[in-house]
């Protein structure tokens, strides 16, 4: 079995939006792969994850376009 979370990529034109809305105890992480895109205003970092969590609803929003990333974040479990 693979430990590997489920992953999408998505490709955004200029002056799009990507919106995405999390139930309780979902997670996901948007990872920028080419491009320039923010989320409230915010720059994404190109190649690092940017998780979120538990019951947000947020939109990644490109002024020139972008790749966009988006996988599961497993739960997290502790000892």
């Amino acid at each position: 079995m693979s430990n590997n979370p489920p992953r999408r990529q998505i490709s955004l034109l200029p002056l799009q939006e990507f919106r995405f809305e999390l139930e309780p105890g979902e997670s996901l992480a948007v990872t920028l792969l080419q491009g320039s895109a923010e989320v409230f205003g915010f720059e994404l970092v190109p190649g690092q994850p940017h998780p979120f969590g538990d019951e947000v609803r947020a939109a990644v929003w490109t002024p020139n376009g972008a790749e966009l990333e988006m996988s599961r974040v497993p739960p997290f479990v502790g000892r």
